[in-house]
This record gives structure tokens, sequence and C-alpha cells, in this order.
């Protein structure tokens, strides 16, 4: 009966996530990055920039509403008016957009496999939260039973930025499944390769993953001295943050658009003022769109309140969570954007550690009296 019921159940999670998914795809919010990543999977080295930004335009005046249609070409928009206005401008303006070619590679091909231009972009995002619907479920399910693990699945899933990421031409959501992805292989103590496999995958979904993934590895080698797991470990883990600091040097040099790291998310090269980069870190909170940001605070209690914050007697998830909250604090001082999307893969770790650590409690609690 048990069994019966937990198909059940995941039979009626994984009907609702696909339905949630479907509609997704079948209306997407049609940004303007669908554009640029339209042009990069069609951009061959070949044709002239006046003709690739003719041939993304066009296509995009026949696959996109017309009501859509015209917010991309809204010429009151600065930055639309002068990439539609000026082919060469459109060209360089790409290089922000070549950087992630997890997203841009699997664009291509659903692309090369007859999905239209404009629901290739979109597709990639789609997939990606339908495995992080696996994720959670699978996660849930270790400690729940499935039909309530499926419930806390859906807790996540219908929240609006998951369905927003869903529904964007961005690498969003695949930055957050993979960066979940390897948050839950940490926490089940699976071989570390995977871990780092994650970690290089988030990296080539969005470049500025870069900056969690250094503070994650750097953990991993404390984690190894603690943990005596050897040498060759942490030599592999430096190796691999070798890797990716050459990685996104040579990428952002290479970018056509006023050489990289003078343009790019705001002007790397003016983050060595403090003053500015204090200035823009201030500026920043006018971003925040959501109160989501409060989960952290509520995690941080849940975690911590029975012992304390003691770094010598953590927990793997206590680690975890403090490893991840300077992560993205420090990604969130050199790119001062609070956009949610931006952030929803610590979020979702967030709440993950607050039903657990919650049901974990109330278990103690029960042990305790009995």
């Amino acid at each position: 009966m048990n069994s019966t019921a937990n198909i059940l159940a995941l039979v009626a999670y994984l009907v609702a996530v696909i339905a949630l998914l479907v509609f997704c795809y079948v209306k997407p919010l049609y940004n303007w990055d669908m554009l640029a990543y339209a042009a990069v999977i069609v951009d061959d080295g070949e044709v002239s920039h006046d003709a690739l930004q003719a041939e993304v335009y066009h296509m995009a005046a026949e696959q996109v509403p017309p009501e859509a249609y015209s917010m991309l070409v809204d010429t009151t928009h600065q930055l639309r008016k002068e990439v539609l206005r000026n082919p060469e401008r459109f060209y360089q303006f790409l290089s922000y957009f070549r950087v992630k070619p997890l997203y841009t590679g699997m664009c291509s091909v659903f692309y090369s496999l007859g999905v239209p231009l404009m629901k290739a972009t979109v597709l990639p995002s789609i997939i990606g939260i339908f495995v992080l619907s696996l994720l959670l479920v699978f996660r849930f399910s270790r400690t729940f039973p499935l039909g309530v693990a499926s419930i806390l699945g859906l807790s996540v899933m219908c929240v609006p930025p998951v369905i927003e990421v869903a529904r964007l031409s961005t690498p969003d959501a695949l930055s957050t499944v993979v960066l979940v992805g390897a948050f839950l292989v940490y926490l089940s103590r699976a071989k570390v390769f995977w871990f780092m496999l994650l970690i290089a995958l988030a990296v080539l979904a969005r470049l500025d993953n870069v900056i969690p993934a250094t503070v994650l590895l750097l953990s991993l080698i404390v984690r190894d001295n603690r943990e005596r797991e050897g040498k060759g470990f942490t030599v592999a883990t430096i190796a691999l943050l070798g890797i990716l600091f050459a990685y996104t040097w040579i990428a952002l040099r290479n970018a056509e658009y006023g050489n990289g790291f003078e343009m790019f998310y705001g002007g790397l090269v003016r983050k060595w003022n403090p003053v500015i980069l204090v200035g823009d870190a201030l500026q920043g909170i006018k971003t925040l769109q959501t109160s989501y940001v409060a989960i952290a605070g509520i995690c941080f209690v849940v975690l911590f309140y029975r012992n304390g914050f003691r770094l010598a007697t953590m927990e793997r998830s206590q680690l975890l969570f403090v490893v991840t909250t300077i992560a993205f604090l420090a990604r969130y001082i050199l790119f001062p954007d609070l956009t949610t999307r931006f952030f929803l893969s610590y979020y979702i770790l967030c709440w993950i550690f607050i039903v657990e650590g919650i049901v974990g409690s109330h278990q103690r609690a029960r042990l305790e009296k009995t």
C-alpha cells in the first residue's frame, strides 16, 4: 500500500511539474537576451554583422508574438535602440553572451534538432528546472515519505523566481540546478570528483560563478585537511582552481567588446578601488526585488540556535551554509545586483536546510522526551 501511494505521489508530482514547465515553454517571457543568444547560435563566422543582425531580428519577428516583439525593438530604451540601429554595436554586445558556453551549446543543439530558434533559447531553462525538480524530490525523500517530499518539492517549484527563470532565455536556470546539484553532492558525501565536475559546469554556465566556485573549492581544501583525505585531493582542487581562473582570464581578455575586463559586469578594473567597490555595493541594495533574502537569516537560526556558532564543531550542513553565504556575499560585492534569480541556488539551499532542520529538531525533541 505504501509503495503504491509513493508511486502515485511521485507520478502526481511529475505531472504537476511537467504541466508547469509546458506552460513556461508555451508562454516564455521573451526577454531581450533572447535576441543576443539567438545571434550567438546562428553566427557561423562567415556572415557579415549586418546580415547576422538582420537574420536574427527577422526570425524574431516571425516567432515572437507582435506585442512581445514590439518590446524587443522598443526605441525608447537606449540600449535596445542602439543595437537595433547599429549592427556593429549589436555584434560587439554579443561578447556578454558568448562567455556562457554550456547554455549556448545546449541552445545550438536544440536548434540543430529543429526547435524554433527563439524557443531553443528557452528550452535549456525548461530542462534545467525539470532536473531541479528531480533533485528536490530526491533530497526530500531521504527525510520524508515520498508524498510529503513531493509537496515540499512543489513548495520550491511553484515560487515565482523559479517559474521566472524557467521562462527566461538566460543561463540562470542551468546555473541554479548545477549549483544545487553540487551542494547536494557535497551534503551526501559522494565522491568529490562529482562535486568538482559540477562546480566546473557552473562556471561554464555563468562566468561569474567563478566567484562562488573559488570559495567552495577553497573550503574543500580546508575540509580535506580536517578529514585527512590526502594530498592528492588538495592538488587536484588547486589544479581545478587554476584552470577556472585561466579560463575566466582568457574568456574576458578575448572578449571583442571593450577588452572584457573594462566592460564586463560593470567594469572589473574599477573594483580595485575600495571606495568604488563599497559605493557600488551600497547602490546595489536598490536592486533587491523581494524579501527572499530573509530566508538566509531564518536558515541561520534553524542551523545554529541549539549549539551556537562554533567553527570547530560544525556539521556538514552548517559548514556548507557558511561557505555558500560567504561565496554569494563575495559575488554581490564584486557584482552588486540582488536580483533574485542570481541567488536562487542559495535560497533553495536555505529552504532545504530550514525544512530538514525543523524536522530534525522535532525528532530530537521526541527522542529526549522518551
